[in-house]
């Protein structure tokens, strides 16, 4: 199967097994609140669980125990069956996001599919208490089928914002939301499980959440939910009201050149002020950290680039072009020794020889010297006829 998790399984990669094999965790309980099934979480507690399950028949068939007994594993999930990955309704997708099985085969798995909620009361009496805190009674019933309370026992949450009532409506375009103070109610009921089989271990992941308002309404009602009141205190579910938060958004709103703009003493309510002097450390810090994390400027460098650019050229003031001289034609008799023509005669041919002297075209340059005068070629007489005997001649 392909790992699409939105929870990165690097926290199984390193979280869980450190917990398992160095604290003695070996019962874990994870509760997956995000707003995308997380089946590749998934996935990886079914092959522990068979894992474990398999050394289990082993023994059972007499071969010796293991030092250390195999993990354990339930995993509860809270998702919007349409949303990401089950989005395009491919059927291996789907029936993971909706398995649900209870010790057989070693697996503790419970998916529970949102649905719309029509008003706050709807939502609390219906399908909080009716079918998503099945999740927490599956893991009730694990915890008791595995042993009961005890120190090996851990509770993990996947914590996801995204479904939360003020998330941008691209991300829960249909409509399966849960209003901020679930995040509370679910934190406090993860909390009691935790003092009841965990000695209040409990370890909370921020997964979803894009929308500003969406993370800090659910991330103060899930801190909130997990901090332990003293005496008669009690939360005010109106702390994340959207009248308080979108007063906290004005006094938290940055001006220009990145700085919060702080009110003066006495200008706002208490809670304000309170909430700006916590967030102004959180705020140098993280400004710190990001400067930290600036890539350093490379050394210079010693090597130059190569000077490409033209030389400039001196200009020399424009001769007269010279005349070219172009060679006198000569016309020379050439005589040669030949055969005579038949009278006798002799037969003179005219050759033209002709010499070009060169000379440079280009204006602001040195001309070059024209060659000297061409040399003359010896002049051939062609005789024609047959030639005369020695007898005659004399």
């Amino acid at each position: 199967m392909t790992l699409e998790s939105f929870w990165h399984p690097e926290e199984f990669n390193t979280q869980l097994p450190q917990a398992h094999l160095k604290h003695g965790i070996n019962r874990i309980a994870i509760f997956d609140i995000d707003l995308h099934h997380g089946n590749g979480t998934q996935s990886i507690v079914w092959q522990i669980n068979e894992e474990t399950y398999r050394q289990k028949l082993e023994q059972e068939a007499g071969v010796p125990a293991a030092e250390r007994p195999g993990a354990q594993i339930y995993y509860g999930s809270i998702h919007d069956i349409l949303s990401y990955p089950c989005e395009d309704g491919k059927s291996g997708l789907v029936q993971a996001a909706s398995t649900s099985i209870h010790n057989a085969h070693g697996q503790f798995i419970e998916n529970i599919h949102l649905q719309t909620y029509t008003s706050e009361e709807h939502f609390w009496t219906e399908l909080y208490e009716k079918r998503y805190k099945q999740v927490l009674h599956k893991a009730q019933e694990f915890l008791d089928a595995t042993g009961g309370p005890g120190d090996d026992v851990l509770i993990f949450i996947s914590c996801g914002m995204d479904a939360c009532e003020h998330e941008y409506e691209s991300m829960s375009r249909h409509n399966r939301k849960v209003p901020a103070s679930f995040y509370y109610r679910f934190a406090r009921d993860a909390c009691t499980l935790s003092d009841k089989y965990a000695r209040g271990r409990v370890i909370s992941v921020l997964e979803g959440g894009y929308s500003d308002r969406a993370l800090t309404s659910g991330s103060m009602a899930h801190f909130v939910g997990l901090t332990d009141l003293p005496g008669s205190a009690k939360a005010d579910e109106s702390w994340w009201s959207v009248e308080n938060l979108i007063e906290l958004e004005k006094a938290t709103k940055k001006r220009r050149g990145g700085r919060p703009s702080l009110p003066g003493a006495g200008s706002t309510r208490q809670w304000i002020e309170r909430t700006l002097t916590i967030l102004a450390p959180l705020d140098t810090t993280a400004a710190s950290v990001v400067a930290s994390l600036r890539a350093p400027p490379p050394p210079p460098m010693s090597m130059t680039l190569r000077d490409r650019s033209k030389p400039v050229k001196v200009s020399t003031p424009p001769s007269s072009p010279p005349r070219s001289t172009r060679g006198k034609a000569s016309t020379s008799k050439l005589k040669a020794k030949g055969r005579p023509s038949k009278g006798g005669d002799t037969l003179e041919a005219p050759l033209k020889s002709e010499s070009i002297s060169s000379a440079s075209s280009n204006e602001g340059e040195t001309s070059v010297p024209a060659d000297p005068e061409p040399k003359k070629l010896p002049r051939v007489i062609l005789k024609l006829g047959k030639p005369q005997s020695s007898d005659t001649a004399s």
